[in-house]
């Protein structure tokens, strides 16, 4: 889902199909119109329980988007977590680092 400009329902309502049963790795980068709001709408899909890498580059994160991600269902599960850090605050950077330490790249 790599730069489709998709608002955070529709992003939502893709990545619940159920077509997507065994997805591991979602890559929803370049999508710089969503933000914390669509952040919090993915991470509450089913399918986030299972990925294993998920990339979230080039979107309009405020803060408090590292203690959403510090929160999501795959925290303890993850193996790649790759979040763009010029738009998140030294507090989110820190919360990410300690969540994730070595699983976690934030370009």
């Amino acid at each position: 889902l790599y730069s489709t400009e998709r608002d955070g329902p529709t992003l939502a309502q893709i990545v619940s199909s159920p077509h997507l049963g065994k997805l591991r790795a979602l890559d929803v980068s370049s999508n710089d119109g969503l933000g914390n709001a669509a952040l919090e709408v993915l991470l509450q899909q089913p399918v986030a329980w299972q990925l294993q890498a998920l990339e979230i580059l080039y979107w309009r994160l405020d803060a408090g988007a590292g203690e959403i991600l510090a929160k999501a269902p795959f925290r303890d599960s993850i193996l790649f977590l790759s979040v763009e850090k010029k738009r998140l605050s030294a507090e989110d950077q820190a919360v990410l680092r300690e969540t994730y330490a070595g699983r976690l790249y934030l370009s």
